[in-house]
């Protein structure tokens, strides 16, 4: 079934809205920054890089998810810039 992704929860206030891009903007550069700082400290931290890697992965799908929010309500009728 082709055709524009409908959602099944009410959409977010303005409000929402822009704590949602906000939080999306946050949470993908401290997830770039925290694989960044990974890459070459890897052997320095000990037992602590499984949990590094764990929040770096989580900040990035929470970013990914806060962004497509967004983007899904921009597109949705009566939400966001581009609705009507």
């Amino acid at each position: 079934m082709a055709g524009r992704l409908t959602p099944v929860f009410t959409p977010p206030t303005p409000e929402q809205r822009w704590a949602l891009a906000v939080a999306a903007s946050y949470l993908s550069r401290a997830g770039t920054e925290a694989a960044t700082r990974l890459l070459p400290d890897a052997r320095t931290l000990d037992g602590r890089l499984e949990l590094f890697e764990g929040m770096r992965d989580s900040m990035t799908n929470a970013a990914a998810l806060c962004g497509t929010l967004v983007d899904v309500f921009d597109e949705w009728p009566g939400c966001g810039t581009t609705g009507h």
